[in-house]
């Protein structure tokens, strides 16, 4: 397996990650599998195919992103650098870039609460190097959470077959994601940090062009996590099909005075997701999505944003 790192970016990032034997570390996933192959560190970010780009203000910030990881044939996890605090400690948002019908890397973190190094070590090899950004990260997230431990947990992942779930278009069930229906896509988002103090959704699916704000224009969040998702409905299991929509996810950071805009995009492909997760956040933000067609006038894609204060 090669490993997964985006290499120009992590030569003056690299850090060995301590170990811990302690037996209170708790599993957070079963029936384990080899992890998943990585990104090649020698492609160039974007001359994968259904590249991300990250730009803040209409500037490109690739150098935020401080790990890539092929998480599997179908899937892509995009590892990035958040806005530091000011005493500063920041956090690392992930990224999910894939089809739907496939392992739900996002739920990890999302539904368990896995941090994002924890996913990180889940879907590399063991030799792989660990970024000193998710080190940092971890470690902060760890002690803002009381937790008993300090190393990361082992987290798990089976291995999977995205295509799998396209067999038969009508068999929505065989989907952990939510691309093939808007029943599914509404149940999957309303299972997202369900329970949690202050939770709050904006859900929504449009023909053609559409944006949508978390979950009102005028709401503004510290103090939370968020999951946001773009998803590009499934609407022929033909082999020689494909519609493509462009997806823009962004936060807007600052309350009054000046705001800086912050947008990871992709093209996705028919049955594709975009998919970025926050947190813990510790300034005021916005969130919103946006929904373009790219290969035909009008084409069906859903959108959600779903937060949970901390």
């Amino acid at each position: 397996m090669t490993k997964s790192l985006h290499s120009f970016i992590l030569l003056a990032l690299l850090a060995p990650l301590a170990c811990d034997d302690d037996a209170s570390v708790e599993a957070l996933a079963v029936d384990a599998e080899e992890p998943a192959a990585s990104v090649d560190a020698a492609q160039p970010l974007g001359a994968r195919s259904r590249a991300f780009e990250l730009h803040e203000d209409g500037r490109s910030r690739e150098d935020q992103i401080v790990a890539v990881v092929e998480a599997d044939a179908e899937t892509t996890i995009f590892f990035s650098r958040g806005e530091a605090d000011v005493d500063g400690h920041f956090p690392v948002d992930v990224t999910i870039l894939g089809r739907d019908g496939g392992f739900d890397y996002g739920g990890l973190i999302a539904s368990q609460q896995a941090t994002p190094l924890e996913l990180y070590l889940a879907v590399t090899t063991d030799d792989a190097p660990v970024p000193e950004a998710l080190q940092l990260a971890h470690d902060r997230q760890v002690a803002a959470e009381g937790r008993p431990a300090v190393a990361p947990r082992p987290l798990a992942v089976p291995g999977s077959d995205p295509l799998a779930a396209f067999e038969d278009i009508l068999h929505t069930d065989h989907s952990d994601f939510t691309c093939l229906s808007w029943a599914n896509f509404q149940s999957y988002m309303g299972s997202r940090f369900a329970g949690a103090p202050g939770r709050a959704q904006e859900l929504g699916s449009a023909t053609g062009s559409a944006t949508i704000y978390n979950p009102h224009p005028s709401y503004w969040y510290p103090d939370s996590h968020v999951d946001m998702v773009a998803c590009n409905y499934e609407s022929s299991s033909s082999p020689g099909y494909n519609d493509v929509i462009h997806a823009e996810l962004c936060h807007v950071r600052g309350l009054g005075g000046a705001l800086t805009t912050n947008c990871g995009q992709s093209d996705l492909d028919d049955g594709y997701y975009l998919r970025r997760i926050y947190g813990p956040i510790s300034e005021y933000r916005q969130y919103k999505i946006n929904v373009d067609p790219v290969s035909a006038a009008s084409l069906q894609s859903y959108s959600g944003i779903v937060k949970r204060d901390a």
